[in-house]
């Protein structure tokens, strides 16, 4: 096998898949536990580098059993750096939600048997400096007349994505939107208000 350089990720814990309801994924017959095992192989029989990216969900893999079993496959395999990661845009259910820097530090300490860095790049909105309340304001204006998707957002608002997605997780964060899967994508809309609460 040729010397370059292998990256995976976003890996799961072994409990993770079955947490999540997974037991076979990508392949009827594929078990989540053939994956791991197949990493351990490529390690023995690949000379290059592999770094190995685990992406954080809360109360879902970066529990203290789930860090042992993470920790422990991870020296099974044995990677030249292990990478971590959580969400830093709108994930694809309002559910998941992002780690803490201060968390991925903790677990990062956890980790320091092996190699470690992270790559998350987690903001609130007191450390995005160009946070622009007119433009949140226009992203609201915009799907106050119709749920729209990032992308058109992005086109309609003339804003990167990766500036948008700031905004969008922002307020989804306080509530204020919400996000819908629908068969051409992800819509952001303005949550519902109630006479007692506030649906999202």
């Amino acid at each position: 096998m040729s010397s370059k350089m292998i990256a995976f990720g976003p890996v799961p814990s072994r409990r993770l898949g079955h947490s999540l309801g997974i037991k076979n994924i990508l392949l009827k017959n594929l078990h989540i536990d053939q994956i791991f095992e197949g990493l351990i192989q490529l390690r023995k029989d690949f000379t290059g580098k592999i770094y190995l990216e685990i992406f954080f969900v809360p109360k879902l893999n970066d529990t203290k059993e789930e860090l042992i079993l993470l920790k422990e496959t991870s020296h099974k395999i044995k990677p030249d750096l292990v990478q971590l990661n959580t969400l830093d845009r709108p994930g694809t259910e309002n559910w998941v939600k992002s780690v803490s820097r201060e968390k991925l530090k903790e677990i990062s300490g956890f980790f320091k048997s092996i190699p470690v860095e992270i790559i998350a790049k987690t903001e609130t909105r007191k450390q995005i400096q160009s946070f622009n309340q007119n433009i949140a304001d226009q992203i609201l204006e915009t799907i106050k007349r119709r749920p729209c998707t990032d992308t058109e957002l992005s086109k309609i608002l003339n804003l990167h994505l990766n500036e948008l997605n700031k905004y969008l997780s922002e307020l989804i964060d306080n509530k204020v939107i919400t996000s819908e899967r629908k068969e051409r994508g992800i819509f952001f809309k303005i949550c519902e208000l109630t006479s007692k609460d506030v649906i999202c």
